[in-house]
This record gives C-alpha cells, sequence and structure tokens, in this order.
C-alpha cells in the first residue's frame, strides 16, 4: 500500500498534460503555404516523417513523465511496511508509554533516546493509521495521556507526531512499578489492548542485573490484561564531567559586598580532565571567564567565582563546563540564594550591672558588631531580659541569651522561634545555680540540650583550657587551623553540663573528666547552642584578651550567621531536588494570598507551554500541618533549571523569588540493565517481547511506512537527463556522425 505525506497535492498530476498542450499549441502557430521550390525537399520529409514522428511522442513522453514525478516527488509517497502483531491496524487499542526521565536525554549517534522512542512511537502511529486500532499515550512523568484517539486515521497520526515531539525528557526519574500499575488500570474495561513501553532501560530505574521485584511484579500484571512490547531506545553511555555542586560558605550573602561561592567539578571518566573555563551567569548576566582546574579522573576540584550583587533579595547563578560526554543535563548547575542588606540579631541580658563592662552581653555585642554598623553585616539589638521578648522575634537570624537564667514570659515565644528553624545561643549565668534552670529553659518544655551541674573552678595556680575541637562538625567546620589559638583561650571556671539526648559535643575542658565545654543540639527545626560559661570576663578571658578575642568574635559571627539567615532560617530552601514540592512562607501584611510559579520553559506571557511540566500555576495560599501562619505550596517540580515565584504585593507590585531545581543523582548513570533479565522477570506468560531500536528494522517492525521519495528523486534526475540528451541529439541530426571527407576537385 502506497501513502502520501501530502496527498492534496496529487490533484496536480494533470500537469504533467503540460508538455503535449504546448506542443499543440507550438503546431497551431504555423500556416501551410504550397512552393514549388520545396517539393523536392516534402518528399524527403514525408520519407523521414515517421521517425521524426516517433522522436517526438518519445520526446513528450519523457517531458510528461517529469512533470508527473516531480508532482509524485513533492508528495512524498511511502511504500506501508509489515504491521506485525501487537501494532497492526485493527479493532482494540494501543497503549504507549514513554519514558520520559532526564536519562532519556543521553545522546547516541547524535539523537537523544526520547527522540528515538517519539520517532518510533510516530512511525507506529502511521501503521496505526487506517484501521480500527485506537491509541492511548502517556509519559511517564504525567498521570493523564498526552494523547488519546480511536480509530487512528492519517490526520491523527500527524496530531500524535505533533504532540510527541512536543515533548522532553524532565527531571524526575522513572519509577517502571508505579508506572506499569497505572498503565495496567488506565487499560481497565473490553476489548483488546496491546502495551508498549519505551524506555532506555536505565539500571537506576529497572534495577542493577536483575528487574526489582515491585516493577516484575507489575510486568506480570501488565501481561495478564494484554501483550507488551518493551522498545530499548537506549545505548551505552559514557561517564564524563559534571558540575555537581555549587556552594556557598553557610553565610548569609550580602549586599553590595563580595560573595564568594564555589563550584564543584567532578570528573567521574577514567581521563583526567585539563584545566578549563567554567562559564558562569548571574541573574543571566555572563560573567568574565572563570579558569577551572584540571580535575583527576574520579576525583572533584573546586572553582572559586565571586560575585558582587548590588542590590538586595533573590538572585539566580548557573556555572556550565564542557562535559566532554553523552549526558549534557549535567554539564550546568543552577543555585538560587538570597542577598540581604543586614542580619539583625538579638542580645537577651540578664541580671543588672554597675557599669557597662560587668553587663553580661557587653563584650558580646562589641564583638557581634564592633563598627557601629558600617556597612553589610549584623545589626545587634540589646535587650533586657525583664522587658519580655519583641513582638517581632521570628525576624532575627539569631538569639543569644547572656546570663539569663529563668526567662519569665520568654519560654513560649523562644520555643516557637526555635522550632520554626531559629537559633538559640545560651550563655550561663555566674550566680545562679544548677537548680535554677530546672523551671525554666531546661524544664520538662524546656530548650537546653543539656542538664547543668556542678561549677567547677581552677587551681589557683592554674587554669582550664579548651582541647577536643570537632572541627568537623558544621559549627566548627571554618576553624580547621584553628587549634592553637582555641587552645590559648583561659578559663577560670565553668560549669559541669551533662549532656542529653542526641545532643553533639564540639569541644571539651582539658580537666581530667573532659568536661563538654561547647554543646548543639536540634529543637524542631532550629538548634540550641549551649556554652557552660559566661559571655563576658566574670569566668574567661576569652572576649577580651588580645590572643582570644580573634577566635572569640570569629565563633560568635559564625554562630549568628550560619544556617540562620535567609531562607533556611525561614523553613523553605531555594535550592531543590527534581520532584519536591515547592513551599515559601506568605506574608499577608505585604503580599496578596494568590501567587504564579512558572517553570523555567513557560512563556514568557505566563502562558503554559506545549509540556505540560513546563506550564505556569497559580498557587493559592494555605496553612500547612504543622506550621504556623500561610504558605504557598506547589509542585511537584518536575524540570531541572528556575522557577520564577511571582508575587504581587498589595500595591499592586511584583516580587520575583527564584527556586533551583536540580538533577537526582541517579539520573546521570549509564549503567543500563540487560534486555534478557525483562523477559526473565516477565515469566512464562509469553506475552512479553523485548526489542532494540535500530535505525530501520523497529521502524519496519513498528508497522512503519517506508519513504520511497529519497529513490523518486533519483528516477526524476535521470528521466530529465534522458529528455535532454534525446532534446540535443534529436535536433542536431548530424551530431555523432563522422565528418565526410571533400573529393578531390573541391567538388563537395
Amino acid at each position: 500500500m502506497v501513502e502520501f505525506a501530502h496527498p492534496a497535492l496529487l490533484w496536480a498530476l494533470p500537469a504533467a498534460a503540460l508538455p503535449v498542450l504546448i506542443h499543440l499549441l507550438n503546431r497551431r502557430r504555423y500556416r501551410r503555404v504550397p512552393w514549388a521550390a520545396m517539393a523536392h525537399l516534402l518528399t524527403a520529409e514525408h520519407r523521414s516523417r515517421r521517425r521524426v514522428r516517433v522522436q517526438n511522442v518519445l520526446v513528450l513522453a519523457l517531458r510528461a513523465a517529469a512533470v508527473a514525478l516531480l508532482v509524485l516527488l513533492f508528495a512524498r509517497p511511502a511504500v506501508a511496511g509489515r504491521r506485525p502483531a501487537g501494532t497492526a491496524a485493527g479493532d482494540g487499542r494501543v497503549v504507549l508509554l514513554l519514558d520520559d526521565s532526564a536519562g532519556m536525554g543521553r545522546l547516541a549517534a547524535g539523537t537523544t533516546a526520547f527522540e528515538r522512542a517519539v520517532d518510533t512511537a510516530a512511525a507506529m502511529a502511521d501503521g496505526l493509521a487506517g484501521g480500527g486500532a485506537g491509541l492511548t499515550a502517556f509519559v511517564a512523568s504525567e498521570e493523564e495521556p498526552f494523547f488519546e484517539a480511536a480509530p487512528m486515521d492519517a490526520e491523527k497520526a500527524r496530531e500524535f507526531r505533533t504532540r510527541a515531539r512536543a515533548r522532553t525528557p524532565v527531571a524526575v526519574p522513572f519509577d517502571p512499578a508505579a508506572r506499569l500499575r497505572a498503565l495496567a488500570k488506565s487499560a481497565a474495561g473490553p476489548g483488546d489492548v496491546r502495551f508498549i513501553v519505551a524506555s532506555d532501560l536505565q539500571a537506576a530505574d529497572w534495577g542493577e542485573g536483575a528487574v526489582r521485584p515491585e516493577a516484575a511484579e507489575a510486568l506480570r500484571a501488565l501481561q495478564a490484561r494484554g501483550p507488551v512490547w518493551v522498545w530499548d531506545v537506549g545505548a551505552a553511555g559514557r561517564a564524563g564531567v559534571r558540575v555537581a555542586e555549587i556552594l556557598d560558605d553557610g553565610r548569609p550573602v550580602y549586599a553590595r559586598a563580595a560573595t564568594v561561592l564555589r563550584v564543584v567539578i567532578e570528573n567521574e571518566s577514567d581521563a583526567d580532565r585539563p584545566a578549563g573555563p567554567v562559564e558562569v551567569r548571574v541573574d543571566g548576566r555572563v560573567l568574565p571567564s572563570v579558569p577551572g582546574p584540571a580535575v583527576p579522573a574520579g576525583q572533584r576540584r573546586q572553582a572559586a567565582v565571586q560575585v558582587y550583587l548590588e542590590e538586595p533579595g533573590f538572585h539566580r547563578i548557573e556555572a556550565a563546563v564542557e562535559g566532554g560526554d553523552d549526558f549534557p543535563a549535567d554539564d550546568r548547575r543552577t543555585f538560587a540564594f538570597e542577598a540581604v542588606e543586614s542580619l539583625p540579631v538579638l542580645v537577651v541580658e540578664g541580671g543588672l550591672a554597675a557599669r557597662p563592662a560587668d553587663a553580661a552581653g557587653y563584650y558580646l555585642r562589641a564583638a557581634l558588631q564592633p563598627s557601629d554598623g558600617a556597612g553589610p553585616g549584623l545589626r545587634v539589638t540589646g535587650r533586657p531580659a525583664q522587658t519580655g521578648p519583641p513582638d517581632d522575634l521570628d525576624r532575627y537570624a539569631a538569639v543569644f541569651l547572656c546570663g539569663v537564667r529563668s526567662p519569665d514570659g520568654w519560654l513560649d515565644a523562644l520555643r516557637g522561634y526555635v522550632g520554626g528553624g531559629g537559633r538559640l545561643v545560651v550563655f550561663l549565668d555566674d550566680e545562679a545555680g544548677a537548680d535554677a534552670y530546672a523551671q525554666g529553659l531546661l524544664g520538662p518544655d524546656g530548650l537546653l540540650p543539656c542538664r547543668p551541674g556542678e561549677l567547677v573552678r581552677a587551681r589557683a595556680d592554674g587554669v582550664h583550657r579548651l582541647a577536643h575541637l570537632e572541627f568537623a562538625d558544621p559549627l566548627l567546620r571554618p576553624f580547621p587551623d584553628w587549634g592553637m589559638l582555641f587552645h590559648m583561650v583561659e578559663f577560670r571556671a565553668f560549669r559541669r553540663v551533662e549532656p542529653l539526648g542526641e545532643t553533639r559535643v564540639l569541644a571539651r575542658f582539658d580537666d581530667a573528666a573532659a568536661s563538654p565545654a561547647l554543646l548543639a543540639g536540634r529543637f524542631g527545626r532550629g538548634e540550641v547552642v549551649l556554652l557552660p560559661f559566661t559571655a563576658n570576663d566574670a569566668w574567661t578571658d576569652w572576649p577580651r584578651s588580645e590572643a582570644g578575642r580573634v577566635t572569640y568574635v570569629a565563633l560568635m559571627h559564625w554562630l549568628a550567621e550560619q544556617g540562620a539567615a535567609g531562607a533556611r532560617r525561614r523553613g523553605y530552601g531555594l535550592d531543590l531536588p527534581a520532584g519536591a514540592r515547592l513551599e515559601f512562607p506568605l506574608d499577608p501584611a505585604r503580599f496578596r494570598t494568590q501567587a504564579t510559579l512558572r517553570g523555567p520553559d513557560a512563556a514568557a506571557g505566563g502562558a503554559a507551554a506545549s509540556d505540560g511540566a513546563a506550564a505556569s500555576e497559580r498557587l493559592q495560599a494555605r496553612s500547612l500541618p504543622d506550621r504556623g501562619g500561610l504558605w504557598l505550596a506547589g509542585g511537584p517540580l518536575r524540570r531541572a533549571g528556575f522557577h520564577e515565584l511571582r508575587l504581587t504585593a498589595l500595591d499592586g507590585g511584583e516580587t520575583s523569588v527564584h527556586f533551583a531545581v536540580h538533577l537526582p543523582d541517579r539520573e546521570r548513570l549509564p549503567a543500563r540493565i540487560a534486555r534478557d533479565a525483562l523477559e526473565d522477570a516477565a515469566g512464562d506468560a509469553g506475552r512479553l517481547h523485548v526489542t532494540g531500536y535500530e535505525a530501520v528494522g523497529m521502524r519496519a517492525w513498528a508497522g512503519a511506512a517506508r519513504p520511497v521519495w529519497p529513490y523518486l528523486a533519483g528516477v526524476v534526475l535521470a528521466v530529465l537527463l534522458v529528455e535532454s540528451l534525446l532534446a540535443w541529439r534529436f535536433g542536431n541530426p548530424r551530431a555523432g556522425r563522422p565528418e565526410r571527407p571533400a573529393r578531390r576537385g573541391g567538388a563537395p
């Protein structure tokens, strides 16, 4: 059966008669006039008339054939291939599942696995056209079909091709077990059903060596409903270089101040990667080329990127390298962060002091904000404990309690603050005994990560020092080379404490009992840090000695800034894995309760793209379980790249919050499961057929029509060439004949 891609052009076939019509019209241009002198020539012409007529007919036939063949060429004819069981036109339905995970973006011979799956599926749809079978097509990342038609015809096959080619791989991993079960559920009802699954057979999805039990069970259940064909459209991959992470140093990013970010480059190949440039974009602006390091095989290296942000707010950065492999999706990485002008810090002081220098928080306030607020950095607010908590406690990046033994009126506020993600740093009181904390910070609903005990004083002729610091812990991560400086700090007294639960002990004293000197424990989403000594110089010279002040200032700044500012402090993330749901706290005093979430490929006007994963989504603020206030929740986020949350202020202005979504690590793994493993998992039902992708073989297997127009183009050229040669030969009777020699005497 011959099919045409553009059958409407066949109406131009009568144009093949144009050469004959032109010939007849030309004959009418001449008028016959008898002339006696031409009689002998007419006699000669009469003898050659038959030959000339044959020549004219032959040339006209070739010209008419050339016109007809040109019309057929532009109509793009194809000969229908064999339609085997499972895809042949007929009654019933074909249910197609396209694996659209990120691994399907791996290249082989210039095309991705997803493109090969779509091309083969489109050829299969062409093969179904003209019969009674219907087609229902899914992508693995969506519950609803993106195409459904019954029965199929040529127009619907073209529509399927258009819709399928508009799809691209997403970042969400493929779950064969869940999708096969959903496929069987979608085919419920009477009638014959045939299933087709197009996948790259990535081992991270299907299983290492053998199909995962839950996927094998779903595969057998699917066979009970109808025969199953699995198209292996993948290819053996090779590892290369990727951008693994973009890291900050755990501190806030300040506007109008230089910030250094680190681009982590990982070489997963077997060969060393020479030094090369790293392309960096900040808010879409390309930075000067950043020199990248040489990366040995199987190792990671970092490239430092200095960023200067003029304005506070949410920003985005993108880093890319030349990966040199067949998976370009991991050659770039996105990162979103919030820049702030300053961070507010609250210092709560207990007791009364005769002079300012004796106040419990005097040295701490000076250490946190030594320059009286000049430039970006911390903004410190001092507050006596007896005045009670401020109404806006939640806005502070960190809260320090200095000598506050029983914070009347503070406990509930502090519990809500720390439970919501805040950081509380507690210095003990130099006058209160251990029992003073039992009814407050340490009570049944208290916050302390340890139980205060007896007071330990140094001998009259000596002091205690810090020892055994855990620099691997995030709280001490910036100070791995500062061990000697910390050891120089002198302590005249401290309170022995007993860690509770999963409290981390980050430093110890050098006394015989190795008493804890720095502790940290989780409370809700936040953290409580305890130092069992005073914040002033009552028990230690740390805050005022020349040797100790360097480490005191650095550590207090780090405790205030690290993990306690910006998005992380308020309980949401800006750097999210694919498949996660977006959650963002909304302030109804500033913004309207509706917002728009836009994917990386959404249209500029906010309209949904052709791919559902890239569409804009309208979000309505609502309360979430175990969360206070209103939150905007959306997703899951299925595309890697930047997502934009557009908020509308009460006055009509707009604010954009950027989120970076990155690929799951498993998607970059090139390992594949063997086809035999799928057949083994199918059992003895004999209704599973696994076949590979070949440029011709699978297309013919799928019942595709084989195009013949390339051969037809050659025939057209040949006909035109023969017609030109014959026309020239017939128009020059002496052409090709040898020249006769002239007779002697000059007679012709």
